[in-house]
């Protein structure tokens, strides 16, 4: 990637949080759509974002489902808890969500993070393809070279390129191909049928499993009691900030989650960029620092929400900070305690902790309007 195209990729992450930000400062918009050409690129924060008309330059888009249903002639940037590209990319695509779902040609690259990863029997990637997930399932085709993390990957297209896979149950199918060297490292036998095409080397390693059971409830409750202490601190020294952001919670959710989404996917891409261009390396480690204290503020929001509605409930919401210790103390139990409930309790979580990060820019949003004014 040359210079020109690392800052036109570092400019499409920043203007996603920032017009993430700008427009949930104004509220949550439930829905926003392309309907007609665009000559020019396209920014687009809601509910529900759908690319129904085709754009000529880049779309970034965030929100809960995001289709980009017509073609895009630059990249694309996208964030969203149920992610839909069938409109062909003209140059590259860089995903994140819950359920990501490509089912069209890519003309540049695809990095796609998510619980369920689906490269569709349409879709044809002509540089590299990057994926990670619970979830990943290659249908089509990839001209480069393939790196695929995940617990479960199934393959059954075709990889023009060396193929890396790294998973704990690997599913090759009859009809999937590799012109390249096929890597794969996983935790159970992995069958390569007969009528599968490799042209390289064939390497399996098998991923191996401590013998030694380690035990580690202890160092999650750790976790979650130094979370405690982060919470009671920052209540303690800031309240009136942490009080915006509980307040900026409250009053939208959906909106506070999709910008958390946003964020928690534009941060880390946005640095690794800025530090990948030598002259934006400083740059680049501040934006890590930022990012860091961010997902400390989002952890430290949802567990305030979660005791201010505990106060609420018992109608002690106005009695001193005494009370609001032992609530944010009983919040964290509550919370460490769900956390164990199997598949349920790791996405609630993971949604609060979401809601919390997009709170927290929303309320540093308005409080910096707010002082400029």
């Amino acid at each position: 990637m040359d210079e020109r195209r690392r800052w036109r990729a570092a400019k499409a992450a920043f203007v996603l949080i920032c017009m993430a930000l700008t427009a949930a400062a104004y509220g949550a918009v439930r829905d926003r759509a392309v309907r007609e050409p665009s000559p020019d690129d396209v920014y687009l924060f809601g509910e529900s974002v759908d690319v129904a008309a085709p754009v000529a330059g880049d779309v970034v888009a965030a929100g809960r489902r995001v289709l980009i249903q017509e073609r895009v002639g630059g990249d694309v940037m996208a964030a969203a808890e149920d992610l839909e590209v069938t409109g062909a990319v003209g140059d590259d695509l860089r995903a994140a969500g819950r359920s990501v779902r490509i089912d069209a040609p890519v003309a540049g690259h695809a990095v796609v993070a998510g619980m369920v990863v689906d490269l569709g029997k349409r879709a044809l990637v002509h540089d590299w393809f990057w994926a990670a997930g619970d979830e990943v399932d290659l249908s089509g085709v990839v001209a480069g070279n393939a790196v695929l993390r995940g617990r479960t990957v199934v393959i059954g297209g075709a990889v023009g390129g060396d193929t890396d896979i790294e998973a704990d149950h690997v599913e090759i199918l009859p009809s999937a191909s590799f012109a390249g060297d096929l890597t794969i490292r996983s935790r159970g036998d992995v069958v390569v049928p007969d009528a599968v095409t490799v042209g390289g080397k064939l390497r399996r390693a098998r991923l191996q499993t401590e013998a030694v059971e380690v035990e580690t409830g202890g160092l999650r409750w750790f976790g979650w009691v130094a979370l405690a202490v982060l919470a009671i601190v920052l209540n303690g020294l800031l309240p009136g900030p942490t009080r915006r952001s509980v307040e900026a919670l409250r009053r939208s959710v959906a909106g506070s989650t999709a910008l958390g989404l946003g964020m928690l996917a534009a941060g880390p891409l946005l640095a690794i960029l800025l530090l990948a261009t030598g002259a934006g390396a400083l740059l680049g480690l501040l934006v890590l620092l930022c990012y860091g204290a961010l997902l400390l503020a989002g952890a430290h929001v949802a567990l305030s929400v979660l005791a201010d509605m505990g106060l609420r409930a018992s109608g002690r919401r106005r009695r001193g900070f005494g009370w609001r210790f032992l609530a944010l103390v009983l919040a964290t139990v509550a919370a460490a305690l769900l956390s164990w409930v199997p598949w349920v309790g790791p996405l609630l979580i993971f949604v609060g902790f979401l809601a919390g990060v997009g709170a927290t820019g929303l309320a540093l949003w308005r409080g910096r309007a707010a002082a400029a004014d």
